[in-house]
Order: structure tokens, then C-alpha cells, then sequence
């Protein structure tokens, strides 16, 4: 959309983001519209926030190995 010259604002992209979400990430989605004032956030932000939810769920030696793989690059 934005291809052909349509201006989409980011909490429109960011709310849409969160609505596409899967079951999985309920809770966070909860907890982002309950904490953070959606007109605020940005996209990057989001993405942050939802990686950093992806890697407390998978435990912590992902954790360890995310953080090595982005200190050696």
C-alpha cells in the first residue's frame, strides 16, 4: 500500500501487527495495549518487544546463543 503512494501511519501498522498475532503471543498482546500507549510505539519497538518474548519462551541457552551470534557479527 505504501507502494502506491497510500501514507499509513505507524500505530496503524503497529495495531494491525498485533491483531495478526497468533494465540501464542495473547498475552503479550495484552499486555502491550494495557502498558504502552499504542499511538507511541513504534514498529521497531514492537519488534523488540516480541523477540525478546520469542527468546524468554524458548529458555535460556537461546538466550546465550542469540546474544553470541549478534556480539560476533
Amino acid at each position: 500500500m505504501k507502494n502506491l503512494g497510500e501514507e499509513i501511519k505507524e500505530v496503524t501498522l503497529v495495531e494491525k501487527v498485533l491483531r495478526s498475532l497468533s494465540n501464542k503471543y495473547e498475552s503479550k498482546v495484552s499486555a502491550i495495549e494495557e502498558k504502552q500507549d499504542l499511538q507511541n510505539i513504534t514498529m521497531i519497538q514492537l519488534h523488540g518487544i516480541l523477540t525478546t518474548f520469542e527468546m524468554r519462551k524458548r529458555g535460556p541457552s537461546d538466550m546465550r546463543e542469540a546474544t553470541f551470534k549478534a556480539s560476533t557479527k
